[in-house]
């Protein structure tokens, strides 16, 4: 977690924060760690918790990325990339910004609709805080989509930073060089993503939806019998008023039965 200084902001004034995105060094450079140490290597436990206690919230923390301190991070084990919604993307610098790189992949949402990516970028992430933080480099898939979070971190994520969330703890555990780290989920987060989902809902629902043109009734039609011989061959002709060559043709059709039924009509091959 951030210390209680960090969390207010206190190098940074109240109007630098926008969407939850809070803006702190741009040119501090950064140092990854991708080697397998022993340090990492180290048993995570989580402490007995009484069922009282038991959390049943999604999990959603904050972190800086690229010197930026963001929140509604939500930690989902069922997603297969990290994911940066355009809203959170657009708060970023634009020399940042300008790193996107193109990407083909198509991302599939919980509804099983396909959402095309802007594109992917790279960027560093510090997880943790008070003595005690992890940084890395994640890759992470812009999302042109609406969403009450700035960011998903799914399975590959967990997996680069070898961390284990807990939900009924509500928090998540990783490894770092000075010991165990544990984030906290935020609750007030969890509250404001809760009722920035209802406002999206609301919106969409007042959204104009498409009006489809109904079917309308196709032209009356009309059956006729063109040889008793075969009373069961009819032709369907159509009553509604048609091109002049065609209304021609079906009055000799008429015609034609009406003298085969009088037994006028001619072996010539006239009518």
């Amino acid at each position: 977690m951030l210390d209680k200084g960090e969390r207010k902001g206190k190098n940074i004034p109240r109007n630098a924060m926008i969407n939850m995105v809070r803006n702190h060094d741009l040119n501090q450079k950064r140092k990854t760690t991708i080697t397998d140490e022993s340090w990492m290597n180290v048993p995570i436990t989580f402490p007995l918790v009484p069922a009282r206690d038991l959390s049943e919230e999604a999990l959603v923390i904050e972190a800086k990325i690229e010197g930026y301190l963001v929140n509604r991070i939500h930690i989902d084990e069922g997603a297969s990339v990290e994911i940066m919604y355009e809203h959170c993307f657009n708060m970023l610098h634009l020399k940042i910004k300008a790193r996107l790189t193109e990407t083909q992949t198509t991302v599939s949402r919980f509804s099983g609709e396909r959402v095309k990516p802007l594109r992917k970028i790279k960027l560093d992430v510090c997880f943790g805080g008070a003595g005690r933080c992890r940084r890395v480099m994640m890759r992470f898939t812009v999302i042109p989509a609406p969403s009450p979070y700035n960011i998903i971190l799914g399975r590959s994520a967990l997996k680069q930073l070898r961390a284990i969330p807990s939900t009924i703890h509500g928090m998540m555990k990783f490894p770092t060089r000075w010991g165990i780290a544990t984030v906290l989920s935020q609750t007030p987060t969890i509250l404001e993503c809760r009722r920035e989902e209802k406002k999206q809902a609301r919106e969409k629902k007042k959204d104009p939806v498409e009006e489809i043109e109904p079917i309308r009734n196709p032209s009356p039609t009309e059956l006729v019998l063109v040889n008793p011989v075969y009373p069961e061959q009819l032709v369907k002709i159509g009553k509604k008023s048609l091109p002049k060559g065609i209304n021609t043709a079906q009055k000799s059709i008429k015609e034609k039965q009406r003298r085969i039924c009088l037994g006028t009509s001619r072996h010539d091959g006239s009518t």
